[in-house]
């Protein structure tokens, strides 16, 4: 009877390795040509007490690692507030030592521009094969690009690319091949809400600005055009339930007790600084929609191109925010639908495996081609 059956071990292995091997080559069809080594060189808040875990730089961390790769991390900035003596020269020869002991395939950076030109030299000579990208997270609109180019424009010659949550503007067309456009990414261990299955939220509406991470309070006398549209909706919806952090309001919330209000509230307002704003967001929009907040942008953004008006609420002046703010308070069901519909659409396509792979695929360590934002 036992006959019937085949009890050879080799074909058994054989059947296994089959299955694992059909396995790795999905995954290598979905996101990677080879697995990396990358270098991380950005301010991962380490001094601060974990107040900012939710940053875009852990993000982008996380999206590495969890599409195979490997990650090594330098917090600039603390290691310089660490050696406020000769910093910048130490801080050169650290990143030197840790590519001749780590050899990595990718060097990815943040908003710093500590790092010396003849060091990316080195390292080309060192390791010619080797990637360097950066990443900035700023408008790149006129306004603010004089104040903040330096960063931006730091070592370009030697960046193979560079990645901007910001429409490109004319005044980097001179780089167009090598700036590309990203959103700003959730990620399913960070946004982990999804405030449109909750009922009796303690509040209607959130919004929350800040002079600089990490500042317990507001710079005294400074305002801009938001804290004149908050003092605007606070006169103009009474009723509403609201936790507005801005000049007039509450002081800066961070870590955990600035996701406690995220938690609580069935709204958010996505408003920036500026003008102009094409395609530019900071990474509220990440926290808003990502943790399923119906979400109210300026119509300005030009986010239409990612999003319906049944998905994130988009105005054109203070005056119809207002109107459709109250639209949404009455009309529960809908508000709960749309902001789902966002949510869906925010996590399948700008999570941040899709946008790491997006930014590897620009250098030639990610085969997958098809990206929702370049259509």
């Amino acid at each position: 009877m036992f006959q019937e059956y085949s009890l050879d071990l080799s074909k058994t292995t054989k059947h296994i390795d089959d299955i694992i091997s059909e396995f790795q080559l999905t995954l290598k069809k979905k996101y990677n040509l080879k697995k990396i080594k990358i270098l991380h060189i950005a301010s991962f808040n380490e001094t601060s007490n974990a107040d900012l875990y939710y940053s875009t730089a852990n993000k982008f961390n996380n999206g590495f690692i969890r599409i195979g790769h490997f990650v090594q991390t330098l917090d600039d900035k603390d290691f310089l507030r660490k050696n406020l003596i000769n910093g910048t020269n130490k801080l050169n020869i650290k990143i030197l030592n840790i590519c001749k002991n780590l050899l990595p395939n990718l060097i990815v950076i943040g908003h710093t521009d500590k790092i010396y030109d003849k060091t990316l030299r080195e390292i080309y000579n060192l390791l010619p094969e080797i990637k360097i990208i950066r990443w900035y997270l700023d408008s790149v609109s006129s306004e603010f690009l004089e104040k903040n180019k330096k960063i931006l424009f730091s070592n370009i010659r030697y960046l193979d690319q560079t990645f901007v949550t910001s429409g490109i503007t004319t005044s980097l067309t001179k780089f167009k091949n090598k700036i590309h456009f990203i959103p700003n990414p959730v990620d399913q261990s960070i946004e982990i809400n999804k405030n449109f299955l909750k009922t009796n939220l303690p509040y209607d509406l959130f919004f929350a600005l800040s002079h600089g991470q990490h500042r317990k309070g507001l710079k005294f006398g400074k305002t801009d055009e938001r804290d004149t549209l908050i003092d605007y909706l606070h006169i103009n919806l009474p009723f509403l339930r609201k936790f507005f952090i801005s000049s007039n309001f509450n002081t800066p919330k961070w870590g955990a007790e600035f996701y406690h209000y995220i938690e609580n509230s069935k709204m958010g307002l996505n408003i920036s600084r500026g003008k102009s704003q094409n395609l530019y967001s900071s990474d509220r929009i990440a926290t808003l929609v990502g943790n399923g907040l119906l979400t109210f942008m300026d119509i300005k953004t030009k986010y239409m191109k990612f999003f319906t008006n049944k998905e994130i609420i988009f105005f054109k002046n203070n005056k119809d925010l207002v109107k459709k703010i109250l639209f949404f308070k009455k009309n529960e069901k809908l508000a709960v639908q749309y902001a789902k519909n966002a949510y869906n659409k925010y996590h399948k396509h700008f999570n941040s495996e899709i946008v790491c792979s997006f930014m590897l695929s620009k250098v030639g360590y990610s085969n997958k081609k098809n990206f929702f934002w370049t259509k």
